[in-house]
């Protein structure tokens, strides 16, 4: 699987030259078209959209799990995930609800067997329990890691999160994305204390 950034390219036409394995790209925004009528949230920052998916003939795979996905709002996320849908590709990030947010994907590429979990920091449009919106990174991110690693070969978690224009993450982002998978107790007693190292 080939990691890309973001796919963001507004009104700009975009020629892809890669063939070969499933790429994954954090799709930040939107889908619309052009004369849309859906409206814009109120918000800090720039709302953005863009015009089109990649060509139906490449094999990718989006994040929706952004700070962009919710900028035209519950419209906007429905008329991007029908799109995807309708082309063919599959998304994991946002959804109408977070558990349909927190949902991630199984593919295989290269006959590898791949789960994919998307999330991002708290911010705009986080998704509720009834409300649309992006998954949170939080601990079901580990519980799902445990859950998808009983059936696939590799797990891939992409977290879009840290400050905007720098060019690294600060340490506090950086300890918690590297965090260790707490393993499951399995046992009947309690443990009568866990010490947690960070």
């Amino acid at each position: 699987m080939l990691l890309v950034g973001d796919w963001a390219p507004g009104d700009k036409q975009v020629v892809l030259v890669h063939e070969g394995s499933t790429v994954l790209a954090n799709l930040e925004g939107p889908v619309l078209p052009l004369a849309h009528s859906c409206a814009a949230v109120s918000k800090a920052g720039p709302c953005l959209f863009s015009l089109a998916v990649p060509d139906k003939s490449q094999c990718f795979v989006f994040s929706l799990a952004n700070n962009h996905i919710m900028d035209y709002g519950l419209s906007g996320l429905d008329a991007t995930l029908s799109l995807l849908a309708q082309k063919g590709f599959r998304s994991c990030g946002a959804g109408k609800d977070i558990c349909d947010a927190r949902k991630p994907i199984i593919c295989r590429d290269d006959d590898v067997q791949l789960g994919i979990i998307a999330c991002c920091e708290a911010q705009f449009g986080v998704a509720r329990r009834d409300s649309a919106g992006v998954a949170e990174f939080g601990p079901w991110v580990y519980r799902t890691i445990r859950q998808l690693r009983e059936t696939v070969e590799v797990v891939i978690v992409s977290v879009h999160a840290a400050v905007e224009d720098s060019p690294w993450p600060s340490p506090y982002i950086r300890e918690l994305y590297r965090s260790k998978v707490i393993p499951k107790v399995k046992t009947t007693k309690r443990p009568k204390e866990i010490k947690l190292w960070l």
